[in-house]
């Protein structure tokens, strides 16, 4: 039913029962959101409909915040498996208190800072303290560089990666 009778040009009419009875134009032209009632389905897994596509999506409350989440494509996915995989990602979303796409960007955060080295980061400071909105003092700036200098000495050459003690 999803692939063939939804449609972003007409909006499902819902009868008394719940289900769906009857199609009306889409007048306001605006993205809408059916919720599956399947027993197999996680209480908030549904079917987005936007101008461009469908996507299978999830919207439940976990502790006091509303999350939601994009599940797939409707055309990548089957419905049996999108129901899976919203069930997978709720279990996510209980256990670690984020969205799936928040804890994807977590990672990707935690891995560009693993992969960073100290030079790098210091680099990364000293852009930060020039171009922030109220840039920082000279005589700051200098201090930063004195103190590359001293971790730069014959001891420690941490820029080079390589130390001589």
């Amino acid at each position: 039913m999803v692939k063939e009778q939804l449609s972003f040009t007409r909006i499902p009419v819902i009868g008394a029962t719940g289900k769906i009875v009857n199609f009306a134009p889409n007048t306001e032209q605006k993205r809408y959101v059916i919720f599956d009632s399947h027993r197999d389905a996680p209480v908030g897994f549904g079917v987005a409909v936007n101008r461009t596509n469908m996507s299978y999506v999830l919207q439940r409350r976990v502790g006091k915040r509303v999350m939601k989440a994009t599940i797939g494509n409707c055309r990548d996915l089957t419905l049996a498996k999108a129901r899976e995989n919203a069930r997978a990602a709720l279990e996510a979303m209980r256990a670690t208190g984020r969205t799936p796409a928040e804890a994807r960007e977590v990672a990707q955060e935690d891995m560009r800072g693993a992969a960073m080295t100290v030079a790098q980061c210091v680099a990364m400071y000293r852009r930060h303290l020039v171009e922030r909105a109220k840039p920082a003092k000279d005589s700051s700036l200098r201090g930063l560089e004195q103190a590359i200098k001293r971790w730069d000495g014959p001891r420690l050459r941490w820029t080079t990666g390589r130390l001589g003690i």
